[in-house]
């Protein structure tokens, strides 16, 4: 069976979209930010077709006005959290590849 990891940072949140369908919509821990709930997710679920990255912030305003941390919260996230997960999904993609027609 087909299944939807939906993924949060706290996966309580995402009870709504689980209610919608419990046995395929599966809530999962993810923090962009750290590579290892990536890898984690991404052993988790296996045979993959498509990934689906929503992790975002944004801070906008003049360079003066805003903090480096800001900043560095920013890349984390927006840049840093799309290679972490695209990168845990690779070998995925891989084994699909190898086995398709």
């Amino acid at each position: 069976m087909k299944r939807v990891y939906a993924t949060a940072r706290t996966p309580f949140t995402l009870d709504e979209v689980v209610a919608l369908d419990e046995k395929r919509v599966v809530a999962v821990k993810l923090d962009v930010t750290k590579e290892a709930d990536a890898r984690t997710v991404a052993a988790r679920a296996g045979d993959v077709n498509l990934i689906i990255n929503n992790a975002a912030i944004l801070d906008i305003g003049a360079s003066a006005d805003i903090s480096v941390d800001t900043v560095r919260a920013n890349m984390e996230t927006n840049f840093f959290g799309t290679l972490n997960a695209t990168r845990a999904f690779i070998p995925a993609y891989v084994v699909i590849s190898i086995n398709a027609p």
